[in-house]
């Protein structure tokens, strides 16, 4: 039986590298998710891992820390949303009579008979789906659930139907439709095969700009901002605020908030935008918090971009042997220098490829 503890996943991996014949002292990088026993302070992995190896650096998986940022700033939304999201799918799940059902009420409204789809529990950000397939079949669940509710009455069906037949739900659905894709967007981009963890500053400061401009004040940016500037905003603070009409909730929300605004109480509206500057509040906290970048690192790790490599952006490797020092034992540090500086001098054609774009590409 496999030990699931951290000194038997340490053990694994050790054992994986004697078996390959990797000298220990020859690992210097450990990425992994957040749990705790890969990533706690103390008796995780990569705790015990470091006590072998002082020069380990740990970073920690990238999609996972922003999959528990979204979780977290969800929370700030109306719970029925959430319970909306999963219990429509549940509702049809397993009953082909209930999907031949809402089929009749979608051939009638002339929409697309797409399945509803249920949120992954262990993967929050799936939800996005789940509620991107509500919005396409909102009309056609409000006409199945009005006559589910008059032909068999139960609470389940009085819920679904009373949270469909409330415009500011359908409003704060497009809204987390619109969140989730940024961030589904920054996840999608690092779960490619090529390298992009260099880029991850530039990305997670590209999605903090993002949510930033959405409800603070423009005097309170300044877009060219580095990392550590954005992580210093106190967005806590309301008087950095944006007012209601001035947050940007994305463009189907707004559309019908325009609407409701000449049609319902000001209080429900005000509901509605204050649930939105929530969840940006607590969004760009966690990901101030859990995004602990190195610069020192992440400035080492742009040598691997190859624009920067084949432009001699970087003239000499010296950084990477200051950051890590052990690489002096093992190699000569001016051989590695010359190589680094030649690199740049050679031919394109050599790879088979015209551009540096194309060379990216190749190596990946």
């Amino acid at each position: 039986m496999i030990d699931g503890t951290a000194k038997g996943i340490l053990q694994t991996i050790e054992g994986s590298f004697s078996k390959h014949e990797v000298p220990l002292d020859h690992v210097f990088g450990l990425t992994s998710d957040t749990t705790n026993v890969m990533m706690g302070k103390h008796n995780s992995v990569q705790a015990l891992l470091k006590t072998e190896i002082p020069h380990l650096v740990v970073i920690e998986c990238s999609c996972h820390l922003i999959h528990l940022a979204t979780s977290y700033a969800s929370r700030k939304l109306p719970k029925n949303l959430e319970d909306l999201c999963r219990n429509i799918p549940a509702y049809f799940h397993m009953s082909p009579k209930r999907t031949e059902a809402l089929k009749q009420f979608q051939d009638f409204l002339k929409i697309d008979q797409h399945k509803l789809l249920s949120a992954a529990n262990t993967r929050w950000l799936s939800l996005q789906a789940c509620v991107d397939r509500i919005l396409e079949q909102y009309d056609a669940l409000k006409l199945f659930f009005t006559g589910a509710v008059f032909e068999d009455p139960s609470n389940t069906n009085d819920s679904i139907l009373n949270s469909l037949n409330n415009p500011f739900n359908k409003a704060l659905l497009h809204f987390m439709s619109y969140v989730f894709s940024i961030t589904n967007d920054f996840n999608t981009f690092f779960q490619t095969k090529s390298p992009q963890l260099f880029i991850l500053p530039v990305m997670v400061r590209k999605m903090l700009n993002t949510f930033l401009c959405n409800f603070v004040k423009k005097e309170h940016l300044n877009l060219s901002s580095d990392l550590k500037s954005l992580k210093q905003i106190d967005v806590t603070k309301t008087e950095i605020h944006l007012n209601n009409d001035h947050i940007y909730v994305g463009m189907e929300a707004h559309a019908i908030l325009e609407d409701l605004k000449t049609k319902a109480p000001i209080e429900e509206v005000n509901k509605f935008y204050a649930s939105c500057r929530e969840f940006y509040v607590e969004i760009v906290l966690q990901i101030q918090k859990r995004f602990d970048l190195n610069e020192k690192l992440f400035d080492i790790l742009k040598y691997v971009d190859p624009k920067i490599a084949r432009n001699l952006e970087k003239q000499s490797v010296k950084d990477v042997f200051d950051k890590f020092n052990f690489l002096t034992t093992k190699c000569n540090m001016q051989k590695a220098d010359n190589e680094w500086r030649n690199q740049a001098l050679i031919d394109l054609k050599h790879f088979g490829v015209e551009s540096e774009e194309e060379l990216k590409k190749h190596a990946s």
